[in-house]
């Protein structure tokens, strides 16, 4: 009677931590979400990522525990009296693994927003929004007609402590039209080089200022198939 009446409590105990660690996830989850929402959802792979990615990884480490343990059980290499410690050792161990991760993952969140689709172009995340001014005096509005073998990039990511975005548009035009957008630069002044071995002309917009929240802005022309390519970059 005693042996079935443990079982029960194991069996209630491992539920009730369980949902307790499938419901935290799912509150920090929405959480996440409001504070930082995303128009391109992605898992963040950026130079931070090791941090939210472990956390994750740890706040589902209750759950892993009680299955462990039930094997062990199972094969006789844990008793009653241990799997029914564990259990209850896991209630308040489960509480603390959500309340750190909640904290890391607020500062360090595990999402960005990222696409690659050129139907894309320009669309861009709220906090994003704030440079348009800056990029749209180089980059064009839209994807010219004439373009092709079109090349589009964007990602952002935001943290508690700094925010980051890359944005990179790239496609071959006509001989004319890439002249064109060449002198259209040098009208304006901006400082450029060029590599004679890559035949390469590299124009610089705007060299990244984070203090004044300025991106790194560029226009490259590759000369060999008639290729521009806009960058802008802020750290």
């Amino acid at each position: 009677m005693k042996g079935k009446s443990t079982s029960i409590i194991i069996i209630i105990l491992n539920v009730a931590v369980i949902l307790m660690n499938i419901g935290g996830l799912l509150w920090i989850r929405k959480i996440l979400n409001l504070a930082y929402p995303h128009l391109y959802p992605s898992v963040y792979l950026g130079k931070y990522c090791i941090v939210p990615l472990s956390v994750l990884t740890v706040l589902i480490v209750p759950t892993c525990i009680i299955i462990l343990i039930h094997i062990l059980f199972r094969i006789g290499y844990l008793g009653g009296g241990g799997l029914l410690g564990i259990s209850i050792a896991l209630l308040p161990a489960v509480l603390f693994v959500l309340g750190m991760g909640f904290v890391i993952l607020n500062l360090l969140p595990p999402s960005c927003s990222k696409t690659n689709d050129i139907n894309n172009y320009l669309q861009v995340d709220e906090k994003v929004k704030q440079y348009s001014s800056s990029y749209d005096t180089f980059m064009p509005s839209k994807i010219p007609e004439t373009a092709a073998d079109i090349i589009y990039q964007y990602s952002a990511y935001e943290a508690f402590f700094s925010q980051e975005f890359t944005i990179k548009a790239s496609w071959i035009l006509p001989d004319t039209e890439y002249e064109q957008t060449i002198k259209k630069l040098q009208k304006d002044n901006f400082t450029h080089d060029y590599n004679i071995d890559r035949k390469e002309s590299v124009f610089l917009i705007s060299e990244m200022d984070k203090s004044r929240h300025i991106p790194e802005m560029t226009v490259t022309f590759s000369d060999s198939d008639c290729r521009v390519t806009y960058y802008v970059h802020l750290e």
